[in-house]
């Protein structure tokens, strides 16, 4: 997955990006290395959010009757990151 981030100098010293696909995620951080590790955080709390409302809103739009199939869906979040790294 790739993602734009734009990063901005900060008036007080330190940086402060926005990640542009991911409304309202947003950080902060003294140095670059800072604001690349805070980045890579509200990333994926954001994602996770993203994903828990999807998972939230499936629950709410299907009835499952008796006898019906039940569906599990599982996201590996880690392996993502990981690829990302590399």
């Amino acid at each position: 997955m790739k993602l734009t981030v734009q990063v901005h100098n900060d008036e007080d010293g330190g940086f402060w990006a926005e990640v542009e696909e991911i409304p309202g995620c947003i950080t902060q951080g003294d140095t670059v290395e800072e604001l690349e590790a805070n980045l890579r955080e509200v990333i994926e709390m954001s994602l996770e959010g993203l994903i828990q409302d999807y998972v939230d809103s499936l629950k709410t739009q299907v009835e499952i009757e008796p006898g019906d199939s039940t569906w599990i869906m599982a996201v590996n979040l880690e392996r993502e990151a990981s690829r990302a790294k590399a």
